[in-house]
């Protein structure tokens, strides 16, 4: 059984033990490492002293990481960033220390090498294996496979499946949706699940569509095809991160702020969201989006604020902006 912790690491520039704050004010916190591969694991070791599953995704492309977070916040666990042909001792340090029963390496040969592969299977003797399609959308299709494999006390062989399609050639869209659906639990035998499309599709009967993606031939918008953004990608995160209310009744106290410029901290991001079933929103290096202004404001219940990231992705007046809002 895994368990979670918050560590105080003094190595790093790191979210302490989330408090609650007071009424009129945001706990604004940071976790943050030198470099990509480092916050990777400082999120790793500030919140979980063990986890039942780890999960390796590359730090330089993230076309086969993409839906990564339904798997992470699903079974609330970490994903730790490696590169495509170099396994820092690190990482198998991490997975060690976690000793999970199982590792997935996101991506193919070309993504992460089998070299980092047999190395972490061998370094660290726990089973390791590799989730990988013959693209970006075929490892997206078993990620869900994994993921209806990981339910498989909450779901029978003729179990239905409810796709969300997001955008598979810009990587926001991912960030902010894997985790909505990975913390929506099956009801009724029934799964949500995320597929990557491409950037312009037909509509097809019963189609949901978030975010960045176009449909073809003037057919949208149709009684077949529900399209769901925003103005641009910040709203869009904010759109979803109203739905944890909305449709999962979920009462949302802690949100993780990431970059909506750039996808490494992201994604590292996703281990927090099942833990503290807390929804991803992005933003600009600089500055708050309005819409994640008006969002933070009119959720009174929000608490507390993550942010993942050094100060190259999130300055430090973004983080003194959040904590003047409330």
């Amino acid at each position: 059984m895994k368990k979670i912790i918050s560590l105080c690491l003094g190595s790093m520039v790191l979210a302490s033990s989330i408090s609650i704050s007071s009424a009129d004010s945001l706990n604004v916190s940071r976790i943050a490492g030198e470099s990509r591969y480092d916050t990777s694991l400082y999120v790793s070791k500030n919140n979980f002293e063990s986890s039942d599953y780890l999960f390796v995704a590359s730090g330089e492309v993230y076309s086969d990481a993409l839906i990564g977070g339904s798997l992470t916040s699903q079974t609330k666990s970490p994903v730790i960033l490696v590169k495509k042909n170099n396994l820092e001792q690190l990482v198998t340090e991490e997975a060690k220390r976690l000793s999970p029963k199982e590792i997935y390496v996101l991506g193919g040969k070309n993504t992460i090498s089998d070299d980092v592969l047999n190395r972490i299977k061998n370094d660290t003797k726990i089973k390791t294996q590799r989730i990988a399609g013959h693209d970006r959308i075929g490892t997206a299709n078993e990620v869900n496979e994994l993921r209806k494999k990981l339910y498989k006390d909450k779901l029978s062989s003729n179990s239905e499946i409810t796709p969300i399609y997001v955008n598979g050639y810009n990587f926001y869209d991912s960030l902010y949706s894997a985790p909505y659906v990975g913390i929506n639990e099956p009801i009724n035998n029934n799964l949500l699940s995320i597929y990557l499309s491409r950037p312009t599709i037909e509509a097809g009967e019963h189609k949901i569509v978030w975010g960045d993606i176009n449909i073809k031939d003037g057919f949208y918008p149709n009684e077949f095809t529900t399209k769901i953004d925003g103005k641009n990608r910040y709203e869009t995160s904010t759109i979803i991160a109203g739905y944890y209310k909305e449709n999962l009744n979920i009462d949302v106290d802690t949100i993780i702020i990431t970059s909506g410029e750039d996808y490494p901290d992201g994604l590292s991001a996703s281990s927090l969201t099942g833990i503290y079933k807390a929804p991803i929103i992005l933003t600009p290096k600089k500055y708050l989006d309005e819409s994640v202004v008006e969002y933070i404001k009119s959720n009174t219940n929000i608490k507390n604020v993550i942010i993942v990231g050094g100060e190259n992705s999130i300055s430090k007046g973004v983080e003194e902006e959040l904590k003047n809002l409330k």
